[in-house]
């Protein structure tokens, strides 16, 4: 049997009450030349036996990988190098997606030509009701810097699921999943990859569903969304080692980092976190002074940078109205 197109890579860990809705989508896609790569972190509930129940006869090509519980970094790791399609594809296992997701993202690769698909997504809650906005409209191919370029600035709301990953690019540039990283793994990994691409096509059409699902986090672990920062720093030394430089490296200063600043530092307050723990991790890293470099790119920034502005002032009174604000 030749190797398959597109290798779908799904890491689960104690998924067994969400995985099999998510199995099903894989299965009933209407792509024929695929993969599953299912990659079981360490499970401790029904999750294996789950997989291995439902995809045992389900008729499509799949491969079950069980290993201790290691992050899921390192399970989608794994996944890659087991991976035996020319492209990669990751849906977390609570997941799921569109029956003809696959299909059309390798139509639109062909057509238009391009290294890489982009398809829209929509965030549900467990029971499929729709919590997303509108996607923002894109071209229906553009370069990869553009995308880059979109996603530093937060243009749009992006996800690393959108995208086919070239799989011997991966490979060949070394690229994975830093398991050193608690927040924003998949947004480093996707952004190094798109640093190596040229053209990419959009599929403006909901193709996957995002499941938002209940928090989970300790406080401990709500504070390492601040990782984000020191991977982005590392994501702009990548970026000049590979000859991206000028406007896509100071946008990383100048906007994805400060507002993944502020963007965390609501997160947490809304998450229920004291000011004062909040300021107090923000000092310790020293993060308050990267507020400053935001610059504004069009006219909407302009209230961001008021926001920045105020709470570097008062935290205190921008608590108060951050609501109104």
């Amino acid at each position: 049997m030749s190797n398959p197109i597109i290798s779908i890579i799904t890491p689960a860990y104690n998924l067994e009450g969400c995985l099999e809705r998510s199995l099903n989508s894989v299965i009933k896609q209407t792509f024929p030349s695929l993969e599953l790569v299912l990659v079981n972190d360490g499970s401790t509930d029904n999750t294996l036996n789950l997989a291995t129940q439902v995809l045992e006869n389900s008729g499509i090509s799949h491969q079950i990988l069980d290993q201790a519980n290691m992050g899921v970094s390192q399970a989608r790791n794994a996944g890659i190098r087991a991976a035996r399609g020319d492209y990669l594809f990751f849906l977390d296992g609570d997941d799921y997606l569109k029956e003809d997701c696959l299909e059309k993202m390798h139509q639109a690769l062909i057509k238009h030509r391009a290294q890489t698909v982009c398809a829209n997504y929509v965030k549900v809650t467990e029971e499929g009701e729709k919590l997303s906005i509108p996607q923002v409209m894109l071209p229906e191919t553009s370069t990869a810097e553009y995308l880059i370029v979109l996603e530093l600035s937060m243009a749009i709301t992006f996800s690393f699921c959108q995208l086919l990953y070239p799989h011997r690019l991966v490979t060949s540039e070394g690229i994975s999943f830093n398991p050193g990283l608690c927040y924003g793994e998949d947004t480093d990994f996707a952004l190094r990859v798109l640093a190596h691409l040229d053209r990419v096509a959009y599929l403006p059409e909901e193709l996957i569903y995002y499941v938002q699902r209940g928090a989970s986090s300790t406080r401990m672990n709500l504070l390492d969304r601040y990782d984000f920062i020191p991977a982005l720093d590392g994501l702009k030394k990548y970026y000049q080692n590979h000859g991206l430089g000028g406007e896509v490296v100071d946008l990383i200063d100048q906007q994805r980092i400060p507002k993944s600043i502020m963007g965390n530092t609501n997160y947490l307050l809304d998450a229920g976190l004291s000011l004062e723990e909040v300021v107090g991790e923000l000092k310790k890293r020293k993060l308050l002074s990267r507020l400053k470099n935001f610059k504004p790119k069009g006219p909407r920034d302009y209230r961001f940078l008021a926001k920045t502005r105020l709470f570097t002032t008062s935290p205190w009174l921008y608590t108060h109205l951050r609501q109104v604000i």
